[in-house]
């Protein structure tokens, strides 16, 4: 069975990164432009992972977590981000509601190895 990953930016073109490097791997992935977006999409169906960018009109990646909590079982959250200042990653760490944090642009091997470890598959199968 695939896992279902989220992606939530509020910018479309970073939404396709993910989809591309997902496609024909063990990760079935669902786009969502902006938080609200991303509101509506946990409503509806249950994530292994959320992807989240960090800075979001509306509300932050980072706040974004107190929603996906209050859909048990919960997902693993990873946030990314264009600004790799440490402010941010102590925060998003430290908050303990993050389980990785990605600065961008990453590879797609990192993409891949994150979502493995969140989601309990260490192997992704490499994308065809």
């Amino acid at each position: 069975m695939r896992a279902t990953v989220l992606v939530v930016d509020d910018e479309r073109e970073f939404l396709h990164g993910p989809v591309r490097t997902l496609r024909g791997t063990e990760f079935a992935v669902i786009t969502a432009e902006g938080t609200w977006s991303g509101v509506d999409a946990l409503r509806r169906d249950r994530f292994e992972v959320v992807l989240a960018d960090r800075w979001m009109p509306g509300m932050t990646g980072l706040e974004l977590p107190g929603v996906v909590r209050q859909r048990p079982p919960g997902a693993v959250r990873i946030l990314m981000s264009g600004r790799a200042d440490l402010e941010t990653a102590l925060e998003a760490i430290s908050s303990g509601e993050v389980f990785r944090f990605l600065t961008r642009p990453f590879e797609s091997t990192e993409l891949l190895l994150a979502l493995g470890r969140a989601s309990g598959r260490e192997r992704p199968a490499p994308p065809r």
